[in-house]
């Protein structure tokens, strides 16, 4: 076992709350590769720092009269390079180990020119300080170890950032990648960013105000996204999915913490929009040991949290050795489009549900698992104001084993709290009858 293993095996367990920590033991989560995900995430946490910085253009300075006639600037030498005023070009990274500091400058590239403002092919590089705009792609990433922070990304036609292949060590911090997108279509780019990588980190970034798909599309293994905000992403063509907040696909080990997806997934088309998905807060296709804390959908026009199986896992599961743990799902399904309304729903083997919150979901369920057999365990969760006498899909009282903890029966056998049960909006969580010393929802 080399280093970065025996590290790993501290991390996760540690920065998760001792009752999270206590819930996956109690569902043998761990028997389905969650001690996995404890290791490979604290790989990312001790390899992913952003390095420090270097000494303001200490090094090669590039001006405007470095971009040849075709509007390429190629940075062919390893070394540090620093900008000294606004580049209008492409700039490209072919050779590793470079570090780019834009100064406080911007770069943009003629949109006839279909490619990224900076385009990395190579491994080692950092990019930081600077801003992105009006270019085709803003940034493009094909290399390992890329490291990418206090940047801002905006008016790209297509997405803000992007990957060209599976890249390993990636780090996204400090980041703005809003108003993105502008004249693309789902399924061929737009959006916020759109990454597929391993063992990697996104942290302190806003994707909002993106067209045409997620604020962050995000194909993953092994990877943290922490402290970032997706709004307003929206739709403009017909026929075509709603762009979600967050959309995580196929992503194995996945640790999202403290993020917000709010008001996603509206827009206008030139007729009728209501035969797609109207866009949700997060969506969760095909994700092994996931676990998302203290993270909240509002006022999205889909559903909050969807758990969506696209085939890859059996039997009809999308989360296996997931916990979801004070997540909070208000005011979502704004559309009122059939199926697609609710605050939660997931489905999914070994599944956690641990001290969430579903309020004002109004179309819909607050939780909801399909009607799956054997989805999720439900513990100590609020249902308010949802659907009237649907704040929790009855199949979770029939498959759900929540009798492990608790007394009573079915949704109550965790503690979870109904709040259309009782006529003054307060509950007993022990038993789930009203209590005039209860919560107040």
């Amino acid at each position: 076992m080399n280093i970065y293993n025996k590290i790993a095996l501290l991390m996760l367990m540690q920065s998760l709350s001792p009752a999270l920590v206590a819930d996956i033991t109690r569902a043998n989560v761990c028997s389905n590769g969650f001690e996995n995900l404890v290791a490979e995430l604290n790989i990312i946490e001790s390899i992913l720092e952003v390095p420090a910085e270097v000494s303001p253009c200490a090094a090669t300075i590039i001006t405007q009269a470095d971009v040849d006639m075709d509007g390429q600037l190629n940075i062919n030498n390893s070394g540090n390079y620093c900008l000294s005023s606004d580049i209008a070009g492409a700039i490209n990274i072919n050779v590793s180990n470079v570090t780019l500091n834009l100064n406080s400058f911007n770069v943009a590239v003629s949109i006839n020119i279909l490619s990224g403002a900076i385009n990395i092919n190579a491994s080692n590089v950092i990019i930081k300080n600077g801003s992105v705009t009006n270019s085709y792609f803003g940034v493009t990433i094909g290399g390992d170890n890329v490291t990418i922070t206090d940047l801002i990304v905006t008016g790209c036609l297509n997405c803000g950032i992007a990957t060209d292949n599976p890249v390993n060590y990636l780090l996204i911090k400090n980041v703005m990648c809003n108003g993105n997108g502008i004249q693309a279509s789902f399924g061929n780019g737009g959006g916020g960013a759109n990454l597929n990588c391993i063992n990697s980190r996104i942290e302190n970034c806003t994707f909002n105000n993106n067209l045409y798909n997620s604020g962050l599309q995000l194909n993953g293994t092994n990877t943290i996204i922490r402290n970032c905000t997706a709004s307003n992403n929206l739709n403009k063509r017909l026929n075509v999915p709603f762009p979600d907040g967050f959309n995580l696909t196929d992503s194995g080990g996945l640790y999202c913490e403290n993020c917000v997806a709010n008001g996603n997934g509206g827009g206008s088309c030139p007729n009728d929009c209501t035969t797609v998905s109207q866009g949700n807060g997060f969506t969760i296709a095909n994700t092994n040991s996931c676990v998302m804390e203290n993270c909240s959908a509002m006022n999205n026009h889909g559903i909050g949290f969807l758990g969506v199986n696209t085939g890859s896992l059996t039997p009809a599961s999308t989360i296996a050795g997931g916990v979801l743990h004070n997540c909070i799902a208000n005011n979502n399904g704004t559309a009122d489009v059939a199926g697609q309304t609710d605050g939660f729903k997931l489905i999914g083997n070994n599944m956690i549900i641990r001290h969430c919150t579903a309020e004002n979901n109004v179309h819909g369920h607050g939780f909801n698992q399909g009607g799956m057999p054997g989805a999720g365990q439900y513990y100590d969760n609020v249902a308010c104001g949802n659907k009237p006498s649907s704040n929790y899909d009855p199949s979770i009282a029939t498959h759900s084993p929540g009798g492990v903890v608790g007394v009573g029966s079915g949704f109550f056998a965790g503690y979870n709290l109904d709040c259309s049960a009782c006529p003054f909006s307060c509950l007993d969580s022990l038993d789930g009858t009203c209590t005039d010393f209860a919560y107040e929802c």
